[in-house]
């Protein structure tokens, strides 16, 4: 603030300035990304934090637009919770087309190829490893010979990309969403364990999803 002085000095008189702009700032760009750390290396978390707030603070501005909410209701859902700092996310390069406008993609090879299928219930308690994929192949293929089972090998992939249109396909922009599902692991020497990360998913169910909101989609997380 030393520089006011020369200012003042050489322009004359702040006429009408206002340190209410600068000090709400202040609150935004510091004390909320604090706040919202975990009070332990919180200069790498309120950067994280200042990243996804100004895409959230622009997609609600899109919400307002559109009607689909008001401005009581955004401000109503705002919360301040700790940030997980994500890794960069590896490049992929085989992709294939999914149904409908969406794309999604996963590494060419494995990180964990041919892993048994009851190794993987027993360790992650994935229960429904092999009901879920049977399930499918009984939807869409009734007449099909192929079968889950806990003696099935499978490779395993820590993270799919998808690539989904714009809300109410306003545009022609795709927005890419990446799904990670990876295990805790202990790491050498004097490094900190990394935890368990496994993303949780909306699933587009029916029409209800294309309208903003949360009807018509279902809770998922990743495995």
């Amino acid at each position: 603030m030393v520089h006011y002085i020369a200012l003042i000095q050489v322009k004359g008189t702040p006429d009408g300035f206002n340190r209410e702009i600068s000090e709400h700032l202040h609150i935004d760009f510091s004390k909320e990304g604090y706040r919202a750390s975990n009070k332990k290396n919180y200069i790498e978390q309120m950067v994280t934090y200042l990243t996804r707030h100004d895409p959230i603070l622009k997609f609600t501005a899109f919400l307002i637009w559109t009607h689909a909410i008001t401005n009581s209701q955004s401000d109503s859902n705002k919360v301040d919770e700790p940030l997980h700092v994500q890794e960069p996310v590896e490049q992929v390069q085989a992709t294939m087309v999914a149904a409908g406008a969406s794309t999604w993609s996963i590494t060419k090879c494995a990180p964990w190829p041919k892993k048994p299928v009851r190794t993987l219930i027993k360790n992650h308690e994935a229960v429904d490893f092999v009901p879920a994929p049977q399930a499918y192949l009984n939807a869409y293929d009734p007449k099909g010979c192929v079968t889950a089972s806990v003696y099935d090998f499978v490779d395993i992939y820590k993270q799919i990309n998808i690539d989904l249109p714009s809300p109410q396909r306003l545009t022609d922009e795709t927005q890419r969403n990446t799904i990670r599902a990876t295990p805790g692991h202990p790491n050498p020497g004097q490094k900190k364990s990394e935890p368990d990360h496994f993303d949780c998913v909306l699933v587009h169910k029916d029409g209800l999803a294309e309208d903003v909101g949360i009807k018509g989609v279902s809770q998922t997380q990743g495995m």
